[in-house]
């Protein structure tokens, strides 16, 4: 089964962002409300702290979903 890559809602922040294996993402803050994807990707936020690097999309295909691990 072949899922959608993830994609940023703002096309013009997609250079912001960068694709690893069509579903872990690498970025600069939370990926909640900007980065779509389908549950199980992950997201590295580069800035992030304590509790705040690592993110998995746990629910929807849309932008929303993704909780911090």
């Amino acid at each position: 089964m072949s899922l959608p890559s993830p994609t940023v809602a703002d096309p013009a922040a997609q250079q912001n962002f960068d694709w690893l294996a069509g579903h872990l993402v690498v970025g600069r803050g939370s990926p909640e409300g900007v980065v779509r994807a389908t549950p199980g990707s992950l997201y590295v936020d580069e800035d992030g702290g304590a509790g705040a690097t690592l993110y998995v999309k746990e629910s929807g295909n849309g932008d929303t979903g993704w909780v911090a691990k």
